[in-house]
């Protein structure tokens, strides 16, 4: 019977709740003073309550992803811009991300447009608005969006894999020596030595071997 010990994996919050409950957690917020932020603020719920007391404000999406790579931080932001930044600039040359997304669903929000009262392309765009919600057009865009920002991180993260690769073969390029006959004297030299004594051989056993013959003639 073999036993196998492995060190426990901390498992991040998945829910509000658990962010709430997560106290060495600290939590980054994006778009703070924004219509999310008043939506946490505003509400009654505890746990909203207790995600706002504790966040810190970051206004820049890029840092307030970057300051997950360290452990127990959390970064909250709206789920398209969080996907679209982690694709452009948190993925590797696969296309893996370096931090993990949970989406948790929190508020239902209904986005409009102003224009002046008296536009005479009112109604058009609002039959334009209309028809692309129906075809489904604008979950379309953020699509294109999030895979083009996927394939911008690609390509950024290979090229630099390969920059890195490239610079590790001119640094081992470098440190190469090209091979002369002076590296060789001490083979030759050795040979030399190893040729001289053969032949020293080969004339001693020759010169015993005619003794022999001639004490054997007598």
């Amino acid at each position: 019977m073999s036993n196998m010990v492995t060190p426990s994996v901390e498992i991040g919050p998945e829910t509000f709740e658990d962010l709430a409950k997560a106290g060495k957690t600290k939590i980054y917020f994006h778009y703070t003073g924004g219509a999310l932020a008043k939506l946490f603020e505003n509400s009654k719920s505890p746990t909203f309550a207790e995600i706002s007391k504790k966040w810190i404000s970051e206004p820049s999406i890029f840092k307030c992803i970057q300051k997950t790579l360290k452990s127990r931080t959390a970064c909250v932001s709206y789920r398209d811009n969080l996907s679209s930044e982690t694709n452009r600039n948190f993925t590797d040359h696969h296309g893996n991300r370096l931090v993990k997304r949970t989406v948790a669903k929190a508020f239902h929000l209904s986005v409009c447009m102003l224009v002046p009262k008296s536009a005479v392309y009112k109604e058009s765009m609002d039959e334009i608005v209309k028809q692309q919600a129906v075809m489904g057009l604008t979950d379309h865009y953020v699509y294109q969006e999030i895979q083009l920002a996927l394939d911008q991180g690609k390509a950024w993260a290979r090229q630099k894999r390969e920059k890195k690769v490239r610079g590790r073969s001119l640094k081992d390029k470098q440190h190469l020596v090209v091979l002369s006959l002076e590296h060789f004297i001490s083979c030759f030299a050795l040979l030399g030595l190893g040729c001289t004594l053969a032949i020293g051989e080969f004339f001693f056993e020759l010169f015993i071997t005619k003794s022999k013959l001639l004490k054997l003639e007598k």
